[in-house]
C-alpha cells in the first residue's frame, strides 16, 4: 500500500519536503510512524486529514486511502509489526487486493501475538524471503498481467523498514488481563509493543478495550 500511494513522491527517486518513506531511519526521524502510537503518527494524521492542503496523497496527485486502508495502517502501526519489506507496486487497489488473495496459499495474514510478546524475533534473512516470494508469486502475478496489462504490477526493490519497541522484559508465560474479568488490578509496566502493555502482573490489549471508560493512575517508581 505504501509503495502503491508513497513511493511515487517519498520514494528512493524523488523526496517531496525531503520525506521518504522507503527506509526506517528516515521514517522515525521524521516521526512519520511513532511504533505502537499510531494517534502519534504524521503518516497517518497526513493520510485522514480532512485539509485539502495537508492530506496525502494531494487531491490532484492521487485517490484518499479508503476506510479499511487507513485501518490497516493504524493496525499495521498499532499492532507490534517489527518489520515489513516492499515487494510488489500495483497501479490500483483493485490489482492488489487480487493479488493478496492469490497470495494466501503461500503467507497467513494471521499474527501469533503471544509468541510476539515473549521476545524478539529472531534474524530475518530478507533477500531470501525476497527471492522466495518472487517464485511464489512468479504465477499469479503473470496471469493478473494477462488480464490488467503489463504495467498492473511492478516489482520494487527497497530496504527492509525496522521497528524497535520500548521493551525492559519480555514475560515467559503471556497472561492476558481482561477488564470483564479483572475491573480493578495494578502493576509494573515493563514495555509496550503495538497495542498491548507488557507488566509484571500480564498483558493488557489496549485496542480490545477500546470504549472502556477507565480509571488510570501513574506512580513513579521508589527510588
Amino acid at each position: 500500500m505504501l509503495a502503491e500511494k508513497c513511493y511515487s513522491c517519498h520514494g528512493r527517486l524523488k523526496q517531496e519536503s525531503d520525506l521518504r518513506l522507503d527506509t526506517r531511519s528516515l521514517m522515525l526521524d521524521a516521526q512519520a510512524i511513532v511504533p505502537s502510537r499510531s494517534d502519534e503518527s504524521e503518516l497517518l494524521r497526513r493520510v485522514t486529514t480532512n485539509d485539502s492542503d495537508e492530506r496525502m496523497p494531494p487531491p490532484n496527485e492521487g485517490s484518499a486511502l479508503k476506510a479499511e486502508e487507513i485501518e490497516l495502517l493504524r493496525q499495521w502501526i498499532d499492532q507490534g509489526a517489527v518489520a515489513a519489506v516492499p515487494l510488489v507496486q500495483t497501479k490500483n487497489r483493485f490489482v492488489a487486493g487480487l493479488l493478496e488473495h492469490a497470495c494466501q496459499a503461500h503467507y497467513s495474514d494471521r499474527t501469533s501475538w503471544q509468541k510476539m510478546l515473549k521476545g524478539a524475533p529472531d534474524p530475518v534473512d530478507w533477500e531470501h524471503i525476497r527471492q522466495q516470494a518472487a517464485l511464489d508469486m512468479a504465477q499469479p502475478m503473470a496471469m493478473l498481467r494477462q488480464t490488467h496489462g503489463h504495467d498492473a504490477l511492478q516489482w520494487v526493490d527497497t530496504q527492509p523498514i525496522d521497528i524497535q519497541y520500548p521493551v525492559t522484559q519480555y514475560p515467559q508465560k503471556v497472561i492476558a488481563i481482561s477488564l470483564d474479568k479483572t475491573p480493578t488490578w495494578s502493576g509494573k509496566l515493563l514495555g509496550i509493543k503495538g497495542q498491548y502493555w507488557i507488566t509484571d502482573q500480564g498483558v493488557f490489549n489496549v485496542r480490545k478495550h477500546s470504549g472502556y471508560v477507565v480509571d488510570l493512575r501513574i506512580e513513579a517508581p521508589l527510588v
